[in-house]
């Protein structure tokens, strides 16, 4: 059915559909009737011209024997009696023009049918022909005929037969069936309106029973048949569905009744439950409160008295003890700090959850509180015996609007954290600026965290299984109160971590950006060359990408006898030369021997706080935390470069 008639009423719908199949048929009898007409009248026309020439075709052949053009002429203008003939030509055996009749009434059609057929002559293909050829179109029927008088050539006939009376009488005839075919629709229509009714009534019916039923939910009402056919049994199964309906509206009814009666009664105890539900939380929130308060200030109490402890064991280290003394003075020290540790994570951890923590927004430079947290960490991260990397990348070298104390809290807490569970490798801290934020990564070789317990170790007083607390310590509050921070902040924290490969925290901080603060070389000394010394390759790594984000241009060495080779070798100069914390005096004392005066000055890395009385002559001893400080200090009182001794250096990575 076509789709535009779609949402019609089924009565229309049923007349549409007889209408359009009589018209279909009335169309498929007129372009039968038409075009046999058609293919009718051409036949005649061509048979007519085909005879005209037969009975010309002697005469017209005589002439062209005899040369004679007034015969011709005669013969062509006795063809203008046939009202359908527009133009004759004769052309001789050459193939030019012999005689010509034409009809002036036609010369439109004439003009252009000779241009198109004559461009530049007879064509090549009508020279010499066995036979006549016909050509048709809309409006004209061309003959071209061959003379022979006794099979031998001598010119040929050219006749234009005008089609536009046959056409005229197609048009009449097409009209004639299109007026009779209006009036057959017509009454096609009109027909179809009252033989559709035995059909659209009962489904009319129907259709106002299946809307009253919508409105008024009445279940009880049936439809009427008419007849035994198709729509009788369609009535049949619609009444049959209605009862079937009726019967279950019935039964909802007398069941809804009963879930009324059953949903007031568990409503009744449901609200008895919710009382007592919310005076049990009230009552838990009492306590959690009362829990909250007690931490804080049974914590705040244990301060108090815990620095008194350690206050005097410091003095009592100060004294004079002997060597079982000393340990048991600093076995007491170091528990005590410990315990202390746990009492402010404790402490911090009852404001947060009391909600009475809030942040102080001020200018923080984040590349001065890395390294605060640098200096505040690196004792006991070398005490153990492990590497401390750091990284702050150029672009996060700048001031933002933050909370520094908070700030420096959250990565004291993961850089504690990675500290306790690494025996050996490294920890490492990095910096960098990611968009709008900013990205804190803590990353330690300790035992990892299996991926099914990482979820586990953000909640409080949780560790990532209970062997942990045993072997290791601590309170599980540390990164509970990183997560919480984190999220106070806006933040996003995440974790990477596998059992034996070691984790990798990773903060998130949207933190607004105030000004540049990148320490670099001054612009003098940019690209300054500065050899360094490490053996440890991933030390080695860490320093020479801290020195490049200065501006130094760094070549590196991995043993001794590479640098002494360098140097020997004569090839650059260099400002400073770094040597390692792990080198031993002797070695170091030969390196300054040696090189003399062929550099600007020898730093010496130490993984704790130097003396003040120097080692090794021509050698600065450094805290290693303190480089980055010291040498741009250094450097910002420093001469220009062109005036520095030299000291050859070879290519980066050399080796003995």
């Amino acid at each position: 059915m076509p789709s535009f008639i779609q949402d019609y009423r089924i009565r229309t719908k049923l007349s549409v559909v007889i209408t359009l199949a009589c018209l279909l048929v009335l169309l498929l009898v007129c372009l039968t009737f038409g075009g046999l007409r058609f293919f009718e009248l051409r036949r005649e026309t061509s048979r007519h011209l085909q005879s005209l020439f037969f009975v010309l075709n002697d005469r017209l052949a005589e002439s062209l024997l005899h040369s004679d053009r007034n015969s011709s002429r005669r013969l062509l203008k006795s063809l203008r009696r046939e009202s359908a003939i527009g133009a004759a030509y004769l052309f001789d055996r050459n193939h030019e023009p012999f005689a010509e009749s034409f009809d002036v009434t036609k010369l439109s059609l004439v003009e252009s049918k000779i241009r198109r057929d004559f461009p530049a002559g007879i064509p090549v293909e009508w020279r010499a022909l066995p036979e006549a050829v016909l050509q048709y179109d809309l409006t004209s029927l061309r003959l071209f005929a061959p003379v022979y008088y006794q099979q031998k050539y001598l010119g040929g006939l050219y006749l234009l037969a005008d089609l536009k009376q046959q056409n005229r009488e197609l048009a009449e005839i097409v009209l004639l069936v299109l007026s009779v075919g209006g009036l057959a629709v017509a009454f096609a229509w009109g027909i179809s309106a009252r033989l559709q009714r035995p059909i659209s009534e009962p489904i009319l019916q129907l259709a106002r029973l299946t809307e009253t039923i919508l409105h008024t939910n009445n279940y009880s009402l049936r439809g009427k048949k008419q007849a035994n056919d198709e729509i009788g049994l369609l009535v049949d199964g619609f009444n049959n569905m209605l009862g079937q309906i009726e019967q279950r509206q019935k039964a909802l009814t007398r069941h809804r009744a009963l879930l009324e009666q059953k949903v007031a009664e568990r409503t009744d105890d449901l609200t008895q439950t919710v009382r007592a539900l919310q005076e049990a939380r009230q009552l838990a929130e009492s306590a959690n409160q009362a829990k909250s308060a007690f931490l804080a200030n049974v914590t705040h109490e244990l301060r108090t008295p815990m620095i008194g402890v350690l206050g005097m064991n410091e003095l009592l280290q100060g004294t004079t003890l002997d060597k079982n003394q000393q340990h048991f003075v600093a076995a007491v020290q170091h528990s005590g700090y410990e315990l202390l540790d746990h009492i402010d994570e404790i402490l911090e951890f009852s404001r947060i959850e009391s909600g009475h923590l809030s942040l102080q927004t001020h200018e923080v430079d984040l590349s001065q509180l890395v390294e605060e947290v640098i200096l505040l960490l690196a004792e006991r991260v070398y005490h153990k015996g492990l590497d401390f990397i750091w990284r702050i990348e150029p672009q996060a070298m700048c001031v933002v609007a933050g909370d520094g104390q908070r700030l420096k809290q959250i990565l004291v807490n993961l850089l504690g954290n990675a500290l306790k569970f690494t025996a050996q490798g490294q920890v490492a801290l990095t910096l960098q600026g990611e968009g709008d934020f900013f990205v804190f990564r803590v990353t330690d070789s300790g035992v990892g965290i299996a991926p099914t317990q990482q979820a586990r170790i953000f909640e409080a007083f949780r560790q990532a299984d209970e062997s942990i607390a045993r072997v290791y310590g601590g309170t599980g509050l540390g990164l509970a109160i990183v997560k919480e921070l984190t999220l106070l902040m806006g933040g996003e924290l995440g974790l990477e971590s596998l059992p034996g490969k070691g984790s990798c925290f990773e903060v998130r901080l949207p933190l607004p950006w105030l000004k540049a603060a990148y320490a670099g070389l001054p612009e003098n000394f940019k690209g300054a060359p500065l050899a360094l010394l490490e053996p440890a390759e991933t030390v080695r790594q860490g320093l020479t990408q801290l020195l490049e984000d200065l501006g130094f241009e760094v070549q590196v060495f991995s043993c001794a006898a590479a640098l002494l080779a360098s140097a020997n070798a004569g090839q650059q100069s260099a400002a400073r030369v770094i040597l390692s914390s792990c080198l031993d005096d002797e070695t170091v004392r030969m390196l300054s021997k040696k090189m003399g005066l062929r550099c600007a000055k020898i730093l010496r890395l130490q993984k704790s706080l130097p003396s003040s009385v120097q080692k090794i002559a021509g050698v600065d001893e450094i805290y290693t935390p303190c480089l980055r400080q010291i040498l741009m200090q250094d450097f910002e009182k420093s001469v220009p470069l062109n005036s520095l001794p030299t000291l050859p250096c070879g290519a980066p990575g050399g080796s003995a």
